[in-house]
């Protein structure tokens, strides 16, 4: 409840610094930073859309339950597109 609050102010804050000063509040960085979990299915879904017909390499180093995410997701966006998602990944 009011940690909701207080994230969604947070938000609403850093997205209002990033459109007045062109960059994030916090990196620096020129891009807004994705605070939430990404929305994998639109990420692969606009990645099959800008390489149809073509294969796309997808590398994951890090902790073993998101490579497993992301593998699923591979699978199901190649299944579902023309674009063929190849994952390796790398754990240590």
């Amino acid at each position: 409840a009011l940690g909701d609050v207080t994230a969604g102010m947070t938000h609403m804050g850093l997205h209002a610094y990033f459109q007045q000063h062109h960059q994030d509040a916090i990196t620096g960085l020129d891009t807004l930073t994705n605070y939430d979990r990404p929305q994998w299915r639109a990420v692969f879904a606009k990645l099959a859309s800008q390489h149809e017909d073509e294969k796309v390499g997808v590398f994951y180093c890090g902790p073993r339950s998101l490579g497993k995410t992301l593998e699923k997701q591979c699978t199901a966006a190649t299944a579902a597109s023309s674009t063929t998602f190849s994952f390796a990944k790398e754990n240590f």
